[in-house]
């Protein structure tokens, strides 16, 4: 029988004795007098049927008893499945036991009274064993070591049961005890990993032969007041502490990375001025035109190295002192936060990070470009799978605040193109078009095939673009004076025209202030030989 589960072994256990010849389920044996429980074992081994009287310390579920009396205590199991309460004196007439789980069984049990709960026993964990604690009430010391739930089977009426309940797993002098709960209290809250308890309640201690291969205390507690804290956690062996400081150490990395690509900016740019200079001192009288284009060069490179500072002074800092205001308020009010609160500061400094790690990919995928890494790759493209993914990507990470029409028109089957350079394309627009919409505004996504080219319109009512901006639509850095807070690098768009011009395609932009912006691009997708043009259309224009 080692291969039935352990419910089914006990309850085939218990049919056996109630069937044997002459079993009678409500008959006493030869003393009707209760005798004591320490003397139960003793006397079931030499085939007696013992009568017994003991007060319910705890139960497990409608059958499964703690029971104790003044000499000790054992673990019951009723055949008829009878509920009891906790403090009920009861008398059963034990017909067997079951050596492998340690449970008495008997047939059935009646409440004759009501009896004093006995004192609980204080132990340490070294001391617990089988033949002194089963089943007894105990008391002691532990610290918490982390929580979980659990789900057994046991036989109710003749049915299997799932019982679902909590555990605070626990360390009592080195040994693992398991304290046992109902769902439904807060002593997983006011129990947290790291804590000192003391706990009271009734044992099921099971073989410890070896503490480090396999223990198992667990300790049933029938009221939440068993429980009692003693001590929280220190500062720093709380999980929400930790994992504040794992944030900040991502964050960390992330801005020595900035630094590190920074440098190297530097330093390419530090050498490119070297040679530069080394030539024209040998050729500044025939190449004074060459000259005057280094010098425009140098102008520009200055302005976006002037814009690059004023990005990380301004759209970096934002982030950096989200994450940090947020961080000093769990460091310094941790105790008097509730878990919401705590929750909430916790997801600003994910959020930030996030905005932070979007401005770097940008400003890294920008690098790409301007060192021409970034390559172009014509395979076939699904136009109705790829637009859906795109969508549903948007509205995962936006959290649906936009919804987003998308509609497309005519054969689309055939297309071809660079599905990586589509995705910085429509991803930065769509991107735009929630961005600066207010909350619930619909978006629109249209994509129509119109000859060889595959025309695609988003179209939003956001603020718009004012016109003394459209001019420096398409330069680094450069973002619409109307924006206010909402982050952003200014990279976008320049990134969107770098693509649409590796794909040989046009781009528009119809806008006013407040009244929404249409962005629209058109991409050869339908053509045999695809060769990105060296120069495509960009304009932008006022509705």
């Amino acid at each position: 029988m080692s291969h039935l589960p352990k419910i089914s072994r006990t309850w085939l256990y218990a049919a056996i004795v109630l069937a044997l010849p002459g079993f009678d389920p409500v008959a006493r044996s030869q003393d009707s007098i209760p005798v004591p429980l320490v003397e139960v074992g003793a006397r079931v081994a030499r085939g007696e049927k013992p009568r017994i009287r003991a007060v319910v310390t705890c139960e497990i579920i409608r059958g499964y008893l703690f029971v104790a009396d003044e000499s000790g205590a054992l673990c019951l199991m009723l055949a008829d499945s009878k509920p009891f309460a906790r403090g009920d004196l009861i008398e059963a007439t034990i017909a067997g036991y079951n050596a492998r789980d340690f449970w008495h069984v008997a047939a059935t049990a009646e409440k004759v009274g009501t009896g004093e709960m006995p004192a609980a026993m204080e132990v340490r964990g070294t001391e617990i064993s089988v033949a002194r604690h089963h089943a007894s009430r105990l008391s002691s010391v532990a610290k918490v070591t982390g929580h979980s739930q659990t789900t057994r089977t046991y036989m109710v009426d003749r049915k299997a049961v799932p019982l679902t309940y909590e555990v605070i797993l626990t360390e009592c002098d080195g040994l693992p005890v398991r304290l046992c709960f109902d769902p439904g209290s807060d002593l997983r809250e006011r129990c947290p990993e790291g804590a000192l308890v003391r706990f009271t309640g009734a044992a099921r201690v099971h073989e410890i032969k070896d503490w480090a291969v396999n223990p198992y205390v667990a300790i049933w507690v029938d009221d939440p007041a068993w429980i009692e804290v003693i001590a929280l956690p220190t500062f720093f062996e709380r999980k929400e502490v930790r994992r504040a400081l794992r944030i900040g150490g991502v964050v960390l990395a992330g801005l020595v990375a900035l630094a590190i690509f920074g440098a190297i900016l530097q330093r390419r740019h530090l050498r490119h001025l070297r040679r530069r200079n080394e030539e024209l001192e040998r050729h500044v009288a025939e190449r004074t035109e060459e000259l005057r284009e280094a010098l425009e060069r140098e102008r520009k490179l200055g302005l976006v190295k002037s814009d690059f500072v004023s990005l990380v002074s301004h759209e970096f800092r934002t982030p950096l002192g989200v994450i940090l205001s947020a961080t000093e308020i769990l460091l310094r009010y941790f105790d008097r936060l509730d878990p919401e609160k705590r929750e909430r500061h916790l997801e600003m400094i994910r959020s930030s990070t996030g905005n932070l790690a979007g401005m770097i990919d940008e400003v890294l995928l920008l690098g790409r470009m301007e060192d021409g890494k970034l390559t172009f790759s014509v395979e076939p493209l699904d136009l109705r799978l790829f637009p859906r993914v795109i969508v549903d990507e948007l509205i995962s990470a936006t959290h649906g605040t936009n919804p987003i029409d998308l509609d497309l028109v005519g054969d689309l089957d055939g297309a071809r193109g660079d599905e990586a350079l589509m995705r910085h394309i429509f991803g930065n627009l769509l991107s735009n078009a929630c961005k600066y919409s207010l909350p619930g505004e619909r978006v629109r996504f249209e994509i129509v095939r119109e000859g060889d080219e595959a025309r695609f319109a988003i179209e939003d009512r956001g603020i718009g673009i004012p016109e003394e901006d459209r001019e420096r639509l398409f330069t680094s850095f450069s973002r619409g004076s109307n924006v206010g807070m909402l982050p952003g690098t200014g990279l976008g768009l320049v990134i969107v025209k770098r693509c649409v011009e590796m794909h040989g395609g046009r781009f528009q932009l119809d806008s006013a202030p407040g009244n929404g912006t249409t962005a629209t691009v058109w991409l050869p997708l339908f053509v045999t030989e695809m060769a990105p043009s060296a120069a495509p259309e960009m304009t932008a224009i006022a509705p």
